[in-house]
């Protein structure tokens, strides 16, 4: 059995979003989001630490501030080459080994992160990237990676197109040739054509809010699983953003 060890997560967070501006910073329980998905991902078994990567555009200033006021790690760098950002944020920190997600995916599960670790470390020595997103078969908004700094420095070199700079890792799941992946595959694979628990637009804000209301007070560490059930019992939640399902993606270039 390999050890598992505690890794960082490089969260990518930014405020300009087109869709929805300062989404992450909006209110839930009387907490901005960010926090409360900073808040999710530290309940993970395996992740040592969360570091913010952030923008250097000054609309993201404000996440900064956020930064410091929360004692967290941060790294400012490229606004729109999300793979540069991983790539001088690792070398700066100094970080062999990390998992990564984006600050969209505020319902990240710890377990699920502390599932996707593992089979990482499970398979160290005869891989380069594991993720749950390649396919995806989780409900949308539990995307997690894991991926080390050899295999971010071969994408980081050979990656030339705009869309695999904005978006970090697609050149590595579209070259399996080049890279040995594995994926993290949830037993009803509909899961994701199904759900969408990502933040892009007002009604994934208004569905993710109803979700925390609902779970929040009574269990801060609530699972994909209790979702899940409250979503069966409860279908007119379901409804609040099930229009937007058409626009399910895997989230990569906040």
């Amino acid at each position: 059995m390999r050890t598992i060890k505690k890794i960082p997560l490089l969260l990518q967070a930014r405020m300009g979003s087109s869709r929805l501006p300062g989404k992450i910073l909006l209110p839930v329980l009387d907490k901005q989001l960010l926090k409360l998905t900073i808040e999710r991902i530290n309940q993970s078994k395996f992740v040592e630490e969360v570091i913010l990567l952030i923008p250097d555009s000054s609309t993201d200033d404000i996440l900064e501030r956020f930064a410091i006021d929360e004692k967290i790690k941060f790294f400012r760098g490229n606004e729109k080459n999300c793979l540069d950002r991983h790539y001088q944020a690792a070398k700066y920190f100094d970080i062999d080994t990390f998992a990564k997600t984006t600050s969209d995916c505020c319902l990240i599960d710890s377990r699920v992160i502390d599932e996707v670790i593992e089979l990482y470390f499970s398979n160290s020595s005869n891989c380069d990237y594991v993720s749950n997103i390649c396919p995806p078969t989780f409900p949308d908004g539990l995307d997690i990676e894991v991926l080390n700094f050899t295999t971010l420095t071969k994408t980081w070199e050979l990656a030339k197109s705009d869309f695999d700079k904005e978006h970090t890792t697609t050149f590595i799941r579209n070259n399996p040739n080049l890279f040995k992946i594995i994926n993290h595959e949830h037993s009803k694979s509909n899961l994701f054509k199904k759900h969408r628990w990502c933040l892009d637009f007002q009604d994934d804000y208004l569905f993710i809010k109803t979700i925390f209301e609902k779970l929040y007070q009574n269990n801060n560490n609530f699972s994909m699983q209790n979702i899940l059930e409250l979503l069966d019992n409860n279908q007119e939640i379901n409804m609040i953003n099930s229009h937007l399902l058409k626009h399910n993606t895997v989230h990569s270039s906040i």
